[in-house]
């Protein structure tokens, strides 16, 4: 009892003079007041309090800053990511115009390869009416 009575704000001199009877008496003074010995609060020392708010906004700061650089480096690794995505697409354009250029090379080679194959079949069709010609007037100069 005497330590509720302590805890309630009474000074220990005082509680520790009372008696028995008069611990009882203020005690029940404190429960007829609405006194609850289950919600019995300490006193707070201010620079205790000071102390911790401090400690609990420089946490909280902290927290802030942390986060802060957290977002920070999702955002560079989100540029890293787009500017690796544009170098893929400037290597894919790359690619495929070199791919372009390939075929039409290709093509332009395949066109030089048919136009010489129709030059040469023309030079042999020529040479052939040539030779035909050239045996015709060896025939006639034979015949006659």
């Amino acid at each position: 009892m005497r330590l509720l009575l302590l805890k309630s704000g009474y000074a220990e001199e005082v509680v520790l003079a009372w008696s028995r009877e008069q611990l009882m008496s203020k005690y029940a003074e404190l429960l007829a007041q609405g006194w609850d010995p289950a919600v019995v609060t300490r006193p707070v020392d201010p620079e205790v309090e000071k102390m911790r708010l401090a400690h609990e906004m420089d946490l909280k700061r902290m927290e802030l800053e942390l986060e802060k650089q957290r977002n920070e480096d999702r955002e560079k690794e989100r540029k890293l990511r787009e500017k690796e995505l544009e170098a893929e697409k400037e290597r894919k354009k790359l690619r495929e115009k070199e791919l372009d250029a390939e075929r039409e090379k290709m093509m332009q080679t395949d066109r030089l390869a048919a136009q010489q194959l129709d030059f040469e079949r023309e030079k042999l069709k020529s040479e052939a009416k040539l030779k035909e010609h050239e045996i015709d007037v060896k025939e006639k100069a034979q015949n006659d």
